[in-house]
């Protein structure tokens, strides 16, 4: 059990709860969590880089001079990575570099990471935050605490209960909604705290149930 900070949208005042997850491994598996996030990142490349090799490039097979006589050093072909314009030696190729993780780790990966926010003192639970209307001023205001000022904050949130929180902070750099069911290892390790709508906590306690079996 943790106590964690409990933000109202409403008086924008700071209380105090116990939150507990059931499930939660005993420690935090930290090995785990970057050879996730690591995946993760891997498989966000896009790997189209490329570049022509020396029978791609678009240059005449033509000898540039004859081979003797000249005092130029010999060349047979203008291709030559040596040459400016020439092909490249080992030229990067279009590739995947998705990896793969079990399915196991990955979900200890991510009960892991939930303990060690917590043990961080990164979780804020947020109370009476709802958006019906989809604009992004309201929230804000609503957000708006010294609490949240500096870094980035990651909104876990249930769209069902709390609205349109996705379409309403999709384009703040300092708010990134993500629905409980879709937050992944790396969103949470990749911000400064995490912010729990309260109506969201359920819905994380399904997941880390269903990543103990």
């Amino acid at each position: 059990m943790s106590t964690v900070p409990v933000y109202n949208t409403n008086t924008k005042s700071l209380s105090e709860t116990n939150l507990e997850f059931q499930g939660l491994p005993e420690k935090s598996h930290h090995d785990l969590i970057v050879r996730v996030i690591v995946q993760t990142r891997n498989n966000a490349r896009i790997g189209t880089a490329c570049a022509k090799t020396r029978g791609e490039v678009n240059f005449s097979t033509r000898k540039p001079w004859r081979q003797k006589g000249t005092g130029n050093a010999r060349a047979g072909t203008r291709r030559s990575p040596i040459w400016v314009r020439g092909g490249v030696t080992f030229p990067p190729r279009p590739r995947s570099y998705a990896t793969t993780i079990p399915k196991k780790q990955r979900r200890l990966a991510f009960n892991s990471a939930i303990k060690w926010i917590l043990e961080e003192k990164k979780v804020y639970l947020v109370s009476h935050l709802k958006d019906e209307m989809g604009k992004t001023n309201p929230i804000i205001k609503k957000l708006n605490h010294e609490e949240f000022a500096k870094g980035r904050n990651l909104i876990i949130f249930d769209p069902t209960a709390n609205g349109k929180l996705l379409l309403s902070l999709r384009n703040t750099p300092s708010y990134i909604p993500i629905e409980w069911k879709d937050v992944c290892t790396y969103d949470l390790i990749n911000c400064r705290r995490v912010l729990i709508t309260e109506e969201a906590v359920q819905g994380l306690e399904k997941r880390i149930e269903y990543a103990k079996k």
